[in-house]
């Protein structure tokens, strides 16, 4: 009998295991009593099954993958559990109570931790952070501080962050600026800002600026994988992005484009005529606001209330043009720079957005941006390099689609 390696749980219910095989593979396979429940499947890149799903190598299916944390936070848990880099499934394990979505993976026969709202006297109000350092919640992840290498820019998971405004934001995500992206929390909090003023804007994600008792820099970001029902219950919502959606694996965030992207999120979600439209806005927004990493990762689908699929709010919009980072993360049109009006017009009609309906979004976008340069200007703390270069790629990307 195969060596049972996790059990993996979807909304608190045990949908599978994983096990090593006799060849040495890694394997998941859906439980029976899942699957007589004709319960969802863990992803629609694993459609319920009696086979099982298999990888060689100590790989995952892409989806499992997609679960782990990126970057420094991912280099900090390899370290914290002294394993090496292809044990997925043990580096999944020990953060896999509390990933993206509502999928949970725990070791054999122990029973996942269900979503607890803290008692108050575990609260960090707002106040708070003015009495304790950033540096003092990453050791508490068990993570590294980005002040201390270099990398990219970490998330931390925040759900004990939280910030009593209204029962239903209990769960947060806290970033901190690396030494190599100076103020990019302000960046992208001043980005975010204005996606949401522009009209019609899909929904952006709650944020707010935050400071520890040394003046360092946070954004505290509102999960929209988590909810808090009117009987004070916490629960989880399914999400995905258009890497897992795709089948790929993290690493390939870059290589897919913004028409296979596209089509990952469409092809799953509930309305895509309603979603194509704000898909496309996503990509417009980016280029014009010199975010060059609107990568597969980024754009994401997140389950509503009702159990449907729907666009996620939008996330990860810092400009990298201030960093000197000026193309598009993604192929657009066939290219990832010097994109025109007409250009976009052309990704439009390939993910089934009208070219009137697609006029309406780039006028619409144009417009909610006009003032955008002279606001920078006013608002963002960058050095005057840094501004120079956002202020330029900003007006001329705003020529390029007039």
């Amino acid at each position: 009998m195969p060596e049972i390696l996790a059990d993996v749980y979807k909304k608190g219910i045990l949908a599978g295991h994983f096990s090593r095989t006799d060849d040495g593979a890694t394997a998941y396979t859906y439980a029976s009593t899942y699957l007589e429940t004709n319960s969802k499947p863990l992803s629609p890149t694993l459609p319920l099954s009696t086979d099982s799903y298999r990888r060689e190598g100590g790989a995952l299916p892409p989806f499992f993958t997609g679960l782990l944390p990126e970057g420094r936070r991912l280099t900090g848990l390899r370290k914290h559990l002294k394993t090496s880099a292809d044990d997925e499934l043990g580096m999944l394990i020990a953060v896999g109570e509390d990933t993206v979505g509502d999928v949970q993976i725990v070791s054999p026969n122990t029973q996942p931790a269900q979503l607890v709202i803290p008692d108050a006297g575990e609260l960090i109000q707002s106040e708070d952070f003015q009495t304790i350092t950033f540096s003092e919640l990453i050791n508490r992840h068990s993570m590294i501080d980005p002040a201390a290498i270099p990398g990219v820019q970490d998330k931390v998971s925040g759900k004990m962050l939280t910030l009593p405004l209204r029962s239903s934001e209990d769960f947060y995500l806290l970033k901190i600026s690396p030494p190599e992206y100076p103020q990019v929390v302000e960046n992208e909090s001043f980005f975010l800002k204005a996606a949401s003023r522009i009209h019609a804007s899909p929904q952006v994600v709650s944020h707010r600026l935050v400071h520890d008792a040394t003046g360092r820099s946070g954004i505290l970001i509102r999960r929209f994988d988590r909810y808090i029902d009117e009987h004070g219950i916490a629960h989880r919502l399914a999400a995905e992005d258009a890497c897992q959606l795709s089948n790929r694996y993290p690493s390939d965030k870059y290589l897919l484009t913004a028409e296979q992207c596209s089509e990952a999120l469409l092809t799953q979600v509930f309305s895509p005529r309603i979603a194509a439209p704000e898909v496309f806005r996503q990509f417009v927004y980016a280029w014009l606001t010199g975010n060059g990493d609107l990568h597969a990762k980024n754009l994401s689908i997140v389950e509503n209330r009702k159990g449907q699929y729907e666009l996620s709010p939008i996330y990860d919009i810092p400009s990298t043009a201030p960093y000197g980072d000026k193309s598009m993360a993604l192929l657009l049109s066939g290219k990832k720079d010097g994109l025109s009006r007409r250009r976009f017009l052309t990704f439009a009609h390939n993910i089934g957005v009208s070219s009137r309906v697609a006029e309406h979004v780039l006028e619409e976008v144009l417009t909610g941006t006009e003032h955008l340069a002279e606001q920078a200007r006013e608002e963002l703390p960058f050095d005057s390099h840094r501004m120079k270069e956002l202020l330029k790629v900003l007006k001329n990307r705003r020529r390029s689609l007039l």
